[in-house]
């Protein structure tokens, strides 16, 4: 399937921040070119040596290798316009079309590790170049063949933008200075608390992702001898979040349609009867019992912590929230494994991450 072509024009990062990144002109100094420049292409180094750098996350979205591809040409591009500017009072652009560049060249087929190479080897020269821009030639100026006028400073936070934007798009999020981590990111140094919360929200997140956007039909795909389908997920998941917080951690009754359920003649009943629901109702149903569930965990917690002991008991003993914690992890941590293929067989999705203007905990709202 074709790539949708991106006609964007993108000049107005020179001005202010990137929702979707969190790149800021202002916070760029003429002097973090070069290092930023470098410190990118080893993220892209890194990112080309994954096992899945040639599987796009869905049909029309580049793979990781695609986007290495772009980025490696990007330097390449930007390198010839910076050495024109300096050497020419009235340097001009001419047109590239990078998703033109991108079929012509065939960059689904590239070897990753060649376009690793390369790629680092442009951005060490262009950084190189950067570093010895003196201070008179920083606002010496170029003109795109669309008639946009960059400066030497200008054209350098254009391109880093481009380059660690894209380190986002391939979920390369902590290779990206300043970056605003996404509501479902777990922490790069928090509290136990903190990281087993955000390590739960960034399973459902995921799952979540797996799941939007789909129709009836989109929802009851099932695979082989499997019945199990993205809609029977969405239910079972939603009543193991209502079960963590009325039966084990409250001790009080389910809520509907759960006290109503046939579930002490079919305890799979949320499978099967999810395939006469419609998607609004079964999105509905999981996030709000994900709310409940964050809203009864948060108060638990600042009850006693990891050591809150929930109402349930096993053999005279009562477990830790600690312990409904773990376990709900490894819930979603199956069942995001289920949701990944059955995905991937509706419309092709893959990947790891949802994207990062991804809204969260209202994803499915």
């Amino acid at each position: 399937m074709t790539i949708v072509a991106d006609d964007k024009d993108w000049t107005w990062v020179l001005t202010k921040a990137c929702g979707e990144c969190g790149f800021d002109p202002a916070r760029v100094a003429r002097a973090d070119l070069g290092p930023r420049i470098t410190r990118a292409a080893s993220a892209w180094a890194e990112v080309l040596r994954r096992a899945s750098v040639t599987q796009r996350p869905s049909p029309t979205v580049w793979s990781p290798l695609e986007y290495g591809c772009h980025v490696r040409d990007v330097f390449s591009v930007i390198e010839g316009r910076l050495e024109a500017m300096l050497t020419s009072d009235d340097a001009h652009f001419a047109n590239w079309d990078q998703d033109a560049t991108a079929l012509a060249d065939d960059y689904a087929h590239h070897e990753p590790l060649a376009v690793a190479e390369a790629l680092v080897e442009g951005a060490q020269r262009l950084a190189h170049r950067y570093r010895a821009v003196t201070s008179p030639e920083w606002d010496r100026t170029g003109t795109r063949s669309d008639g946009a006028v960059f400066t030497v400073a200008s054209l350098g936070a254009y391109l880093l933008h481009d380059v660690e934007h894209h380190l986002v798009d391939v979920g390369a999020w902590a290779s990206v200075p300043n970056r605003v981590l996404p509501p479902w990111e777990p922490p790069l140094a928090g509290t136990e608390v903190a990281h087993l919360l955000a390590s739960l929200d960034r399973l459902r997140a995921t799952f979540a992702w797996k799941v939007q956007g789909l129709d009836r039909a989109g929802l009851s795909v099932s695979i082989g001898a499997s019945t199990l389908t993205l809609g029977g997920l969405l239910k079972h998941l939603a009543r193991v979040e209502d079960d963590v917080v009325t039966r084990r951690l409250l001790g009080t009754a389910p809520s509907e349609p759960w006290r109503s359920a046939p579930l002490s003649q079919d305890d799979a009943w949320e499978f099967s009867s999810s395939l006469e629901d419609t998607p609004d109702d079964l999105y509905v149903l999981w996030s709000d019992a994900v709310e409940r569930t964050r809203s009864a965990v948060g108060a638990a917690i600042a009850d006693g912590g990891l050591e809150h002991p929930l109402a349930i008991s096993w053999d005279g003993v009562h477990p830790s929230l600690r312990r409904l914690l773990f376990d709900l992890v490894e819930e979603y941590g199956r069942h995001t494994g289920h949701a990944d293929l059955l995905r991937e067989a509706v419309d092709g999705r893959v990947g790891e991450d949802p994207p990062a203007d991804m809204a969260w905990p209202d994803a499915l709202r």
